[in-house]
């Protein structure tokens, strides 16, 4: 029921973020600093009452300051939206990605919460020793595993939701229909971690079968991170204007606000 209701939530918002970031690519390419609207300016430059500075004039000046060359001392404007298109798109990316997460990062969110618990687990081995009859191994094993299918679960749950909102804002239907078809798609997934949990229960202490299911799931949501994190931007046809010193045009005007 707790699914029910947080999922769509969940999705409407993430939907909403996917295409933010879907756009952010084009936008840094095509960043035009003249383009670029300034508060000051749209109010003219007062609030009723008393009369505003231009944050224009002061950006532009600082910009020149830090980013002029006494060969060429009036490239600072085209130096610095070349370095922010490029050198800064990348890191950007990189860090963002087009929607996913790195694998390193997806960990840090999934594994930080539940290292606590593991810590206490491991204090509780040496009081709920296994019997000696029982391959030690493969208790112990099953001891991790149990612990380990929390941030596992969390992990596949970081891709899934990033997945499943890449493609919903592809998907040209009503965003209602496509939220009630991200959802039942989630909850059909949750079978993944319900299942591990079903093995650990019904099989012996002795089995390895958890751990194979556990090492299994791992494989698959290691894999589906790499796959989607070596994505590799697709060279866009140069559909910017041309703007001052050779610049294009930004996307969306209002996007790179002062």
């Amino acid at each position: 029921m707790f699914g029910v209701v947080v999922l769509p939530m969940r999705f409407f918002l993430g939907l909403r973020i996917m295409e933010d970031v879907r756009k952010l690519p084009e936008q840094l390419r095509c960043f035009d600093l003249a383009k670029a609207q300034c508060t000051c300016c749209s109010l003219g430059h007062t609030d009723g009452k008393t009369s505003l500075p231009c944050d224009r004039r002061l950006l532009l000046k600082s910009i020149r300051r830090w980013f002029s060359e006494p060969e060429s001392p009036d490239d600072a404007l085209a130096r610095f939206e070349k370095l922010l298109r490029q050198g800064f798109r990348q890191e950007v990316l990189q860090c963002v990605g087009y929607g996913y997460a790195s694998l390193g990062y997806a960990v840090y969110m999934a594994c930080s919460g539940s290292v606590p618990i593991l810590v206490l687990q491991l204090r509780s081995l040496r009081a709920d020793a296994s019997p000696e009859a029982v391959d030690q191994a493969a208790w112990f094993l099953r001891v991790l595993v149990n612990w380990a299918q929390v941030p596992l679960g969390s992990l596949f749950g970081v891709w899934m939701n990033q997945a499943l909102c890449s493609v919903g804002v592809k998907i040209p239907l009503r965003r209602s229909l496509v939220v009630a078809l991200l959802s039942t798609v989630t909850l059909l997934a949750s079978a993944a971690p319900v299942a591990l949990q079903q093995i650990l229960l019904r099989t012996e202490p002795s089995s390895y079968l958890p751990v194979a299911y556990f090492v299994a799931w791992l494989t698959v949501t290691t894999t589906l991170f790499h796959c989607t994190g070596c994505r590799v931007e697709r060279p866009q046809p140069h559909t910017c204007d041309v703007g001052h010193a050779g610049v294009g045009n930004a996307v969306d005007s209002d996007t790179f606000s002062i």
